[in-house]
């Protein structure tokens, strides 16, 4: 059955709504879910309309979770499963998916600005929160894709760094491991973020045409030096280029470069 548990009184600050029939009135039951689901989402739409305009987003993001987490809570105690489901439902969209685009992008503390301060917690509360309504996290990661992009590009700007093979390669395997290293800890390591980010640093390879032929030197480097004992760690500085290698596009000027690919 839809509808009640038992019969009870739910109060709130502004007004009372109250179901005094009986439980196997299914018709008053329904017509009380109706009621009650009605009211928590205006109370809902008028509270979170107040809440993106006062806080901030990590702020709201708090608030939001909060709110969810009492309403997941009352209703346990209070609706049928189904009834439930549908009110989180409702309320979520109202919370989430109706301020998602605020969320995303107030500049001055929106998810462009956590990602580029760094704020890893705020991050990771932004992303459970998102999860709930899966939509969402499309554009989340797309935020943290322009982040791995502009980095990808301040790195094939810089004229030394792009006159330098093992500099080069050195410096995006750093952005791919940093990204991968925020995936991790702030976006609970959802595939959709590592995809992300790995297409943009994909693009920043395929737009400086030096990529595969510095990769294929790093490697041959690797080699040699490994070989003669001079580099430690040097199975891990594979492994690490091997995850570079893997975003090449041009992987047939790589094989025409690289003198030991066939160690692959």
């Amino acid at each position: 059955m839809v509808g009640m548990r038992q019969p009870r009184i739910i109060k709130t600050e502004s007004n009372e709504v109250t179901w005094k029939g009986e439980n196997d009135d299914k018709g008053a039951l329904n017509a009380f879910e109706k009621e009650y689901i009605k009211w928590t989402i205006d109370h809902y739409t008028v509270e979170s309309k107040k809440w993106i305009v006062d806080m901030s987003c990590s702020e709201y993001v708090k608030k939001a979770s909060d709110a969810l987490r009492r309403e997941e809570e009352k209703v346990q105690g209070l609706l049928e499963k189904e009834s439930g489901e549908k009110l989180l439902d409702e309320v979520q969209t109202v919370v989430i998916t109706q301020h998602a685009e605020e969320l995303l992008n107030n500049h001055r503390s929106g998810a462009s600005f956590l990602i580029e301060q760094n704020k890893m917690a705020d991050l990771k509360a932004l992303t459970i929160l998102f999860s709930k309504k899966p939509d969402t996290l499309k554009p989340l990661a797309e935020k943290l894709a322009v982040h791995a992009k502009s980095k990808g590009d301040d790195i094939t700007k810089d004229k030394e760094t792009t006159k330098n093979a093992k500099l080069y390669i050195t410096k995006i395997i750093e952005l791919k491991k940093k990204m991968d290293a925020m995936v991790l800890e702030g976006f609970e390591g959802i595939q959709l973020f590592f995809n992300a980010c790995n297409k943009e640093i994909k693009i920043v390879l395929s737009a400086f045409e030096l990529s595969p032929e510095f990769l294929a030197e790093y490697f041959d480097y690797l080699m040699r030096e490994g070989l003669r004992g001079k580099e430690s760690g040097t199975e891990s500085l594979i492994a690490d280029a091997f995850s570079i290698f893997q975003l090449i596009s041009s992987k047939d000027a790589f094989a025409h470069r690289h003198q030991v690919f066939n160690i692959f």
